[in-house]
């Protein structure tokens, strides 16, 4: 079971298929260089290799590397419900909106509301 922090590493690995440096997660995910390796460390170790990989280039820095989509979304998922409420759920909204302005990628309202477990 991944950390929240580690499930927002691994969403970060996934919209950066082509790498990202340690730097740069840890400046998204607000924690040092060195918290971010020591999580992908963990997560490498406790990943099942036979669904994905955490390869490291110091050229293109960290990568994730897919093996089984169906698993690495079942995994995904299994540590992403989490039930939220008020104010946490107003940040976790808000913390969305940023993140995806970042990355200057959409932010569906399917999406968070299959992660809030609310209705449209």
């Amino acid at each position: 079971m991944f950390t929240e922090r580690q499930i927002k590493i691994l969403e970060i690995l996934k919209q950066h298929k082509s790498g990202v440096v340690a730097d740069e997660i840890a400046r998204i995910c607000g924690v040092s260089s060195r918290t971010v390796c020591t999580d992908l460390k963990n997560m490498m170790l406790e990943m099942d290799k036979s669904i994905a990989t955490i390869s490291v280039s110091k050229r293109s820095g960290h990568r994730l590397e897919i093996h089984d989509a169906e698993k690495i979304q079942k995994l995904y998922e299994m540590n992403t419900k989490v039930q939220i409420e008020g104010r946490e759920r107003t940040n976790y909204i808000i913390c969305s909106l940023l993140e995806a302005t970042f990355l200057g990628e959409p932010l569906k309202q399917q999406k968070l509301s299959d992660e809030l477990f609310v209705s449209l």
